[in-house]
Protein backbone atom coordinates (compact mmCIF):
# COMPACT_ATOMS: atom_id res chain seq x y z
CA UNK A 1 0.00 0.00 0.00
CA UNK A 2 1.07 3.58 -0.70
CA UNK A 3 0.70 6.28 1.94
CA UNK A 4 0.03 9.56 0.12
CA UNK A 5 0.81 12.49 2.43
CA UNK A 6 -0.64 15.91 1.58
CA UNK A 7 0.32 18.94 3.72
CA UNK A 8 -2.41 21.58 3.48
CA UNK A 9 -2.43 25.26 4.40
CA UNK A 10 -4.94 27.80 3.05
CA UNK A 11 -5.39 26.26 -0.40
CA UNK A 12 -9.20 26.20 -0.58
CA UNK A 13 -9.19 27.34 -4.22
CA UNK A 14 -6.92 24.46 -5.28
CA UNK A 15 -7.55 21.63 -2.84
CA UNK A 16 -10.54 19.98 -4.49
CA UNK A 17 -8.68 19.71 -7.81
CA UNK A 18 -5.75 18.16 -5.95
CA UNK A 19 -7.88 15.61 -4.07
CA UNK A 20 -9.92 14.70 -7.14
CA UNK A 21 -6.74 14.01 -9.12
CA UNK A 22 -5.46 11.66 -6.41
CA UNK A 23 -8.77 9.85 -5.92
CA UNK A 24 -9.04 9.35 -9.69
CA UNK A 25 -5.75 7.44 -9.75
CA UNK A 26 -5.64 4.23 -11.76
CA UNK A 27 -3.80 2.71 -8.78
CA UNK A 28 -6.20 2.54 -5.85
CA UNK A 29 -4.35 0.68 -3.07
CA UNK A 30 -3.43 3.75 -1.06
CA UNK A 31 -4.28 5.68 2.06
CA UNK A 32 -4.59 9.44 1.69
CA UNK A 33 -3.33 11.36 4.74
CA UNK A 34 -4.46 14.98 4.71
CA UNK A 35 -2.60 17.14 7.23
CA UNK A 36 -4.42 20.43 7.76
CA UNK A 37 -1.66 22.68 9.05
CA UNK A 38 -3.87 25.17 10.89
CA UNK A 39 -5.62 26.55 7.81
CA UNK A 40 -7.67 29.70 8.39
CA UNK A 41 -9.75 29.30 5.22
CA UNK A 42 -12.11 26.45 4.27
CA UNK A 43 -9.35 23.93 3.59
CA UNK A 44 -10.01 22.01 6.81
CA UNK A 45 -13.72 21.73 6.04
CA UNK A 46 -12.95 20.46 2.53
CA UNK A 47 -10.72 17.77 4.05
CA UNK A 48 -13.48 16.64 6.40
CA UNK A 49 -16.00 16.59 3.56
CA UNK A 50 -13.81 14.34 1.42
CA UNK A 51 -13.14 12.05 4.38
CA UNK A 52 -16.87 11.30 4.54
CA UNK A 53 -16.86 10.36 0.86
CA UNK A 54 -13.89 7.94 0.83
CA UNK A 55 -12.74 5.62 3.61
CA UNK A 56 -9.14 5.70 2.33
CA UNK A 57 -8.82 9.26 3.63
CA UNK A 58 -7.40 10.20 7.03
CA UNK A 59 -7.56 13.81 8.20
CA UNK A 60 -5.27 15.37 10.79
CA UNK A 61 -5.89 18.90 12.03
CA UNK A 62 -2.99 20.62 13.75
CA UNK A 63 -1.70 24.05 14.70
CA UNK A 64 0.24 25.82 11.99
CA UNK A 65 3.94 25.01 12.09
CA UNK A 66 4.96 24.71 8.45
CA UNK A 67 5.15 22.15 5.65
CA UNK A 68 8.01 20.18 7.21
CA UNK A 69 6.12 19.50 10.43
CA UNK A 70 2.96 18.67 8.48
CA UNK A 71 4.79 16.09 6.38
CA UNK A 72 6.41 14.67 9.50
CA UNK A 73 3.03 14.20 11.14
CA UNK A 74 1.91 12.39 8.01
CA UNK A 75 4.96 10.13 8.24
CA UNK A 76 4.19 9.42 11.90
CA UNK A 77 0.75 8.15 10.89
CA UNK A 78 1.65 6.37 7.63
CA UNK A 79 0.84 2.65 7.40
CA UNK A 80 1.94 1.98 3.82
CA UNK A 81 5.06 0.27 2.52
CA UNK A 82 5.64 3.19 0.14
CA UNK A 83 5.48 6.95 0.73
CA UNK A 84 4.38 9.68 -1.68
CA UNK A 85 4.25 13.42 -0.96
CA UNK A 86 1.88 15.69 -2.89
CA UNK A 87 1.33 19.39 -2.20
CA UNK A 88 -2.25 20.49 -1.58
CA UNK A 89 -2.28 23.02 -4.41
CA UNK A 90 -0.89 20.71 -7.10
CA UNK A 91 -2.42 17.89 -9.16
CA UNK A 92 -1.21 14.55 -10.51
CA UNK A 93 -1.86 12.50 -13.62
CA UNK A 94 -4.20 9.52 -12.99
CA UNK A 95 -1.36 7.13 -13.86
CA UNK A 96 1.33 8.72 -11.66
CA UNK A 97 1.03 6.42 -8.65
CA UNK A 98 0.66 3.33 -10.83
CA UNK A 99 3.76 4.12 -12.88
CA UNK A 100 5.83 5.04 -9.83
CA UNK A 101 4.83 1.80 -8.07
CA UNK A 102 5.32 -0.42 -11.15
CA UNK A 103 8.76 0.96 -11.96
CA UNK A 104 9.87 0.82 -8.32
CA UNK A 105 8.96 -2.86 -8.15
CA UNK A 106 10.61 -3.64 -11.51
CA UNK A 107 14.00 -3.99 -9.81
CA UNK A 108 15.82 -3.59 -6.52
CA UNK A 109 15.25 0.18 -6.39
CA UNK A 110 15.01 2.40 -3.31
CA UNK A 111 12.68 4.91 -4.91
CA UNK A 112 11.22 5.87 -8.26
CA UNK A 113 10.83 9.37 -9.69
CA UNK A 114 9.11 11.08 -12.58
CA UNK A 115 9.29 14.46 -14.29
CA UNK A 116 6.96 17.40 -13.63
CA UNK A 117 5.27 20.16 -15.61
CA UNK A 118 4.29 23.70 -14.67
CA UNK A 119 0.65 24.48 -15.45
CA UNK A 120 -1.92 27.18 -14.82
CA UNK A 121 -4.91 26.49 -12.59
CA UNK A 122 -7.25 26.49 -15.59
CA UNK A 123 -5.43 23.42 -16.91
CA UNK A 124 -5.99 21.36 -13.76
CA UNK A 125 -9.20 19.82 -15.05
CA UNK A 126 -7.61 18.56 -18.27
CA UNK A 127 -4.66 16.56 -16.95
CA UNK A 128 -6.34 13.19 -17.43
CA UNK A 129 -6.39 13.89 -21.18
CA UNK A 130 -2.62 14.16 -21.37
CA UNK A 131 -1.13 11.34 -23.40
CA UNK A 132 1.51 9.13 -21.81
CA UNK A 133 4.12 8.14 -24.40
CA UNK A 134 5.76 4.73 -24.73
CA UNK A 135 7.40 4.13 -21.35
CA UNK A 136 9.99 1.64 -22.52
CA UNK A 137 12.01 4.53 -23.97
CA UNK A 138 11.94 6.67 -20.85
CA UNK A 139 13.67 4.70 -18.09
CA UNK A 140 16.99 5.61 -16.52
CA UNK A 141 18.72 4.05 -13.53
CA UNK A 142 20.21 6.57 -11.10
CA UNK A 143 22.96 5.91 -8.58
CA UNK A 144 23.98 7.97 -5.52
CA UNK A 145 26.67 9.93 -7.40
CA UNK A 146 24.33 11.10 -10.17
CA UNK A 147 21.61 11.90 -7.65
CA UNK A 148 23.94 13.96 -5.45
CA UNK A 149 25.29 15.77 -8.53
CA UNK A 150 21.70 16.68 -9.38
CA UNK A 151 21.10 18.06 -5.90
CA UNK A 152 24.23 20.22 -6.13
CA UNK A 153 23.58 21.41 -9.68
CA UNK A 154 21.21 24.26 -8.86
CA UNK A 155 19.73 24.54 -12.36
CA UNK A 156 16.05 24.39 -13.27
CA UNK A 157 16.64 21.02 -14.92
CA UNK A 158 17.96 19.62 -11.63
CA UNK A 159 14.69 20.23 -9.76
CA UNK A 160 13.65 16.64 -10.51
CA UNK A 161 16.31 15.62 -7.98
CA UNK A 162 15.40 18.26 -5.39
CA UNK A 163 11.63 17.72 -5.22
CA UNK A 164 10.13 15.17 -2.86
CA UNK A 165 6.73 15.36 -4.58
CA UNK A 166 7.80 13.61 -7.79
CA UNK A 167 9.03 10.47 -6.03
CA UNK A 168 7.79 7.25 -4.45
CA UNK A 169 10.01 6.14 -1.58
CA UNK A 170 10.26 2.74 0.03
CA UNK A 171 9.25 3.31 3.63
CA UNK A 172 12.15 1.12 4.74
CA UNK A 173 14.57 3.54 3.04
CA UNK A 174 13.35 6.62 4.89
CA UNK A 175 12.59 4.94 8.22
CA UNK A 176 13.41 7.46 10.95
CA UNK A 177 14.05 10.35 8.55
CA UNK A 178 12.10 13.54 9.14
CA UNK A 179 11.95 16.88 7.35
CA UNK A 180 13.64 19.86 8.95
CA UNK A 181 12.39 23.43 8.72
CA UNK A 182 14.66 25.12 6.21
CA UNK A 183 14.15 27.35 3.13
CA UNK A 184 14.77 24.40 0.79
CA UNK A 185 13.45 21.51 2.87
CA UNK A 186 13.10 19.13 -0.07
CA UNK A 187 16.76 19.41 -1.07
CA UNK A 188 18.02 18.80 2.46
CA UNK A 189 15.65 15.82 2.85
CA UNK A 190 16.80 14.27 -0.42
CA UNK A 191 20.43 14.83 0.51
CA UNK A 192 19.93 12.54 3.51
CA UNK A 193 17.93 10.10 1.36
CA UNK A 194 20.85 10.01 -1.09
CA UNK A 195 23.25 8.98 1.67
CA UNK A 196 21.07 5.89 2.27
CA UNK A 197 20.24 4.87 -1.31
CA UNK A 198 21.82 2.29 -3.57
CA UNK A 199 19.91 2.99 -6.76
CA UNK A 200 16.72 4.63 -8.00
CA UNK A 201 14.83 4.64 -11.28
CA UNK A 202 13.67 7.69 -13.25
CA UNK A 203 10.79 7.71 -15.71
CA UNK A 204 10.97 10.65 -18.13
CA UNK A 205 7.24 11.39 -18.05
CA UNK A 206 5.70 14.63 -16.72
CA UNK A 207 3.08 13.17 -14.38
CA UNK A 208 3.21 15.67 -11.51
CA UNK A 209 1.76 19.12 -12.20
CA UNK A 210 3.00 22.17 -10.32
CA UNK A 211 0.04 24.55 -10.37
CA UNK A 212 1.05 28.20 -10.46
CA UNK A 213 -0.25 30.57 -7.80
CA UNK A 214 0.20 34.33 -7.51
CA UNK A 215 1.58 33.80 -4.03
CA UNK A 216 4.22 31.28 -5.06
CA UNK A 217 7.70 32.29 -4.06
CA UNK A 218 8.96 31.91 -7.61
CA UNK A 219 6.78 34.88 -8.59
CA UNK A 220 8.23 37.06 -5.84
CA UNK A 221 11.72 37.47 -7.27
CA UNK A 222 14.61 37.85 -4.86
CA UNK A 223 12.95 37.48 -1.46
CA UNK A 224 13.61 36.15 2.04
CA UNK A 225 13.43 32.51 0.96
CA UNK A 226 15.99 33.13 -1.76
CA UNK A 227 18.61 34.61 0.54
CA UNK A 228 17.97 32.05 3.28
CA UNK A 229 18.62 29.15 0.91
CA UNK A 230 22.31 29.42 1.82
CA UNK A 231 21.36 27.91 5.19
CA UNK A 232 19.85 24.90 3.43
CA UNK A 233 23.09 24.25 1.56
CA UNK A 234 24.93 24.47 4.87
CA UNK A 235 22.60 21.86 6.37
CA UNK A 236 23.27 19.54 3.43
CA UNK A 237 27.00 19.97 3.98
CA UNK A 238 26.60 19.05 7.63
CA UNK A 239 24.63 15.95 6.66
CA UNK A 240 27.67 14.52 4.83
CA UNK A 241 29.74 12.17 7.03
CA UNK A 242 33.18 13.53 7.98
CA UNK A 243 34.95 10.58 6.34
CA UNK A 244 33.43 11.40 2.94
CA UNK A 245 36.06 14.06 2.27
CA UNK A 246 35.51 14.32 -1.48
CA UNK A 247 31.78 14.94 -1.19
CA UNK A 248 32.24 17.44 1.64
CA UNK A 249 34.73 19.35 -0.52
CA UNK A 250 32.28 19.51 -3.39
CA UNK A 251 29.52 20.81 -1.11
CA UNK A 252 31.87 23.50 0.23
CA UNK A 253 32.54 24.65 -3.31
CA UNK A 254 28.81 24.69 -4.02
CA UNK A 255 28.07 26.75 -0.89
CA UNK A 256 30.59 29.43 -1.85
CA UNK A 257 29.18 29.67 -5.37
CA UNK A 258 25.63 29.99 -3.97
CA UNK A 259 26.80 32.77 -1.64
CA UNK A 260 28.35 34.59 -4.59
CA UNK A 261 25.11 34.33 -6.60
CA UNK A 262 23.01 35.37 -3.60
CA UNK A 263 24.96 38.52 -2.81
CA UNK A 264 25.19 39.52 -6.49
CA UNK A 265 21.48 38.96 -7.15
CA UNK A 266 20.29 40.85 -4.06
CA UNK A 267 22.60 43.75 -4.81
CA UNK A 268 21.25 44.02 -8.35
CA UNK A 269 17.57 43.16 -7.79
CA UNK A 270 16.65 43.80 -4.15
CA UNK A 271 18.97 46.21 -2.39
CA UNK A 272 16.70 46.31 0.66
CA UNK A 273 17.64 42.68 1.36
CA UNK A 274 21.29 43.10 0.42
CA UNK A 275 22.50 43.85 4.00
CA UNK A 276 20.72 40.75 5.32
CA UNK A 277 22.09 38.69 2.45
CA UNK A 278 25.63 39.81 3.33
CA UNK A 279 25.04 39.04 7.01
CA UNK A 280 23.79 35.49 6.33
CA UNK A 281 26.61 34.75 3.92
CA UNK A 282 29.21 36.10 6.33
CA UNK A 283 27.85 33.92 9.14
CA UNK A 284 28.03 30.83 6.91
CA UNK A 285 31.50 31.80 5.66
CA UNK A 286 32.79 32.14 9.23
CA UNK A 287 31.41 28.69 10.04
CA UNK A 288 32.97 26.86 7.10
CA UNK A 289 36.12 28.79 6.12
CA UNK A 290 38.35 26.62 8.31
CA UNK A 291 36.82 23.50 6.75
CA UNK A 292 37.52 24.93 3.29
CA UNK A 293 41.18 25.49 4.10
CA UNK A 294 41.53 21.94 5.43
CA UNK A 295 39.39 20.14 2.87
CA UNK A 296 40.44 17.89 -0.01
CA UNK A 297 40.54 20.59 -2.68
CA UNK A 298 43.37 22.12 -4.67
CA UNK A 299 44.89 25.25 -3.13
CA UNK A 300 44.38 27.22 -6.33
CA UNK A 301 40.62 26.56 -6.24
CA UNK A 302 40.48 27.39 -2.53
CA UNK A 303 42.18 30.74 -3.11
CA UNK A 304 39.90 31.55 -6.04
CA UNK A 305 36.78 30.82 -3.97
CA UNK A 306 37.99 32.87 -0.98
CA UNK A 307 39.23 35.73 -3.16
CA UNK A 308 35.98 35.90 -5.13
CA UNK A 309 33.99 35.80 -1.89
CA UNK A 310 35.96 38.74 -0.45
CA UNK A 311 36.06 40.67 -3.75
CA UNK A 312 32.80 40.02 -5.69
CA UNK A 313 34.02 42.17 -8.60
CA UNK A 314 36.80 39.63 -9.16
CA UNK A 315 34.19 36.90 -9.50
CA UNK A 316 32.28 38.93 -12.08
CA UNK A 317 35.45 39.51 -14.10
CA UNK A 318 36.48 35.85 -14.01
CA UNK A 319 33.00 34.75 -14.99
CA UNK A 320 32.89 37.23 -17.89
CA UNK A 321 36.27 35.97 -19.13
CA UNK A 322 35.09 32.35 -18.89
CA UNK A 323 31.91 33.06 -20.83
CA UNK A 324 33.82 34.98 -23.49
CA UNK A 325 36.34 32.14 -23.81
CA UNK A 326 33.61 29.59 -24.38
Amino acid sequence: MISVIVPIYNVEDYLEDCLASILNSTYDDFELILVDDGSTDKSGLICDHYKQKDNRIKVIHKENSGVSDARNMGLDNAQGDYISFIDGDDVIHPMMLEILRTTLESGDYDFSMINYAVIEKEESNNISDRVISHLEKGFRKIGPIEFMNGLMDGSTESLIYNFSTNKLYKKSLIDGLRFVTTPIEDMEWNCRVCLRMNKAIYVDQALYYWVQRDTLQMHQGIGERYINRVKSYLLCYKDIPQNNTELKSRWLERIYKVMLYTRKDTKLQNRVLYPKSKMICEAVHNEIKTDLLKCKMGWAKKMVLLSCYRFPLLYSLLRACYIKGN
